[in-house]
């Protein structure tokens, strides 16, 4: 199995820990003191499954992934391209579909579970929208303008 044997690194960079502040900042404005910071962490939560949701696919289609990582800008994960755009689709399609089902999820959560579900809708939103960094740019970009040195045209089998 891909999974096995390997490792991911995790880094939250001295920008990723304001964000977190200000994930509670927000929190701590809409819910009060203790459920803004437990709202903000549950926030910071769901980026880093959103990213564990890219680099589970990216294992499965045995894509090598390097890290995930967290800044003011927001979550990343640092990976290798597929050998195949559509592996390059599904990878990046992984998070926002893990954004949303975190957004049914958080219904379920007492006392936060509209403010949470907000959140994690807006985080798939952002991620689908088409512009550089996002999983919408690259999904868009791997379907109608493919690097060709990254992924060669096929070759049909000679029959």
């Amino acid at each position: 199995m891909p999974l096995a044997g390997t490792r991911v690194t995790f880094t939250i960079h001295r920008s990723g820990w304001v964000l977190i502040a200000v994930f509670m900042a927000f929190g701590w404005r809409d819910l009060g003191l203790r459920e803004g910071i437990v709202g903000g962490l549950l926030v910071t939560l769901s980026l880093v499954i959103h990213e564990l949701a890219h680099t589970f696919v990216a294992r499965l289609l045995a894509v090598q992934v390097h890290g995930i990582g967290l800044k003011f800008v927001g979550a990343y994960t640092f990976r290798r391209h597929a050998n195949r755009r559509l592996h390059d689709v599904m990878i990046a399609a992984a998070g926002p579909l893990a954004s949303l089902l975190l957004t049914l999820a958080s219904f379920y959560v007492p006392r936060m579970g509209i403010w949470l579900a907000e959140w994690n809708f807006g985080i798939a939103l952002m991620n689908l929208l088409p512009f550089p960094g996002t999983d919408g740019y690259r999904i868009l970009k791997t379907i109608f303008w493919p690097d060709l040195s990254v992924y060669p045209p096929r070759v049909p089998d000679a029959a």
